[in-house]
């Protein structure tokens, strides 16, 4: 049986157009987000992600400092005001190769999106929460009051 090459390649174009599609899905949502967020606090944040690591804590201090630390697979969320430098995490993430599924972890639930609408619905659960609300309060307080603190004077 001879096998159809060329069949074989516009199959696997196929599915890499699929995966860009998900991933610009999915870093949109995320762009929509950071813009509700900035809109939402009156201050311009960012997300961020970074490696989740087993055994971190919320503070990034790691239990048992001696042993190596191991990836969750999972990268961590945060909002992050770029002047201050002060972040705070809001969920973990974790895409697949495909870029859907993607399953989020908030508050010890996770939540799996196989589309956008799930991602959406997802994030819609996250964001609404009042332990995230009080996260973003926490967040904004810390980042007024380091914006209202004198500055040194120059030499």
């Amino acid at each position: 049986m001879a096998v159809n090459f060329y069949e074989l390649l516009q199959k696997g174009k196929d599915a890499a157009d699929q995966v860009i599609q998900n991933t610009n899905e999915i870093g949109a949502t995320l762009d929509e987000l950071r813009d509700s967020l900035s809109m939402f606090l009156e201050m311009d944040v960012d997300l961020v992600e970074s490696i989740e690591y087993a055994g971190e804590t919320s503070k990034g201090l790691v239990i048992g400092m001696l042993t190596p630390r191991l990836k969750t697979g999972f990268n961590i969320v945060s909002i992050k005001h770029n002047v201050t430098n002060i972040s705070r995490k809001l969920f973990s993430i974790k895409r697949a190769s495909e870029g859907y599924p993607v399953t989020l972890v908030f508050d010890e639930a996770h939540y799996v999106a196989d589309n956008k609408n799930e991602f959406d619905r997802a994030l819609g659960v996250i964001i609404s929460s009042s332990k995230t609300n009080l996260v973003l309060r926490v967040f904004k307080r810390e980042v007024v009051k380091q914006l209202e603190k004198p500055s040194p004077p120059e030499i």
